[in-house]
């Protein structure tokens, strides 16, 4: 979080939300018995888009690509919101490209791509 500029009170408060976390499964009217989970975020909080969002960036700039302006100042643009990624370019060769290298930085710190999502 450092790299991207995220104040360390602000990175200490996501690591404390993220740490320890209690959970419990509902099927219609029963519930599981609680559970700690290890690690992952929280399905539909809405912290977990911005955490997202956040990787996505580091993988991006790691992959060289520039994030900033719009598709009239460069060749890629990439436009992602919770976990849906697009790739805009001026050719076939740069999206192709730019999908490499993404895809590659990403697994890096942890991300996949999902095949069956891109279809």
């Amino acid at each position: 979080m450092q790299e991207l500029e995220i104040p360390p009170y602000l990175a200490s408060l996501i690591r404390i939300t993220l740490s320890q976390v209690e959970c419990h499964v509902r099927v219609q009217n029963n519930v599981s018995c609680t559970f700690t989970t290890q690690n992952g975020w929280h399905q539909g909080d809405s912290l977990s888009t911005i955490l997202f969002s956040l990787v996505l960036e580091k993988a991006a700039r790691e992959a060289n690509i520039n994030t900033r302006g719009i598709i009239i100042n460069k060749s890629v643009e990439i436009l992602a919101y919770a976990d849906d990624v697009d790739i805009i370019t001026r050719s076939k060769r740069d999206v192709i490209h730019a999908f490499v290298s993404l895809e590659e930085d990403a697994k890096k710190i942890g991300l996949r791509i999902n095949p069956e999502k891109t279809k």
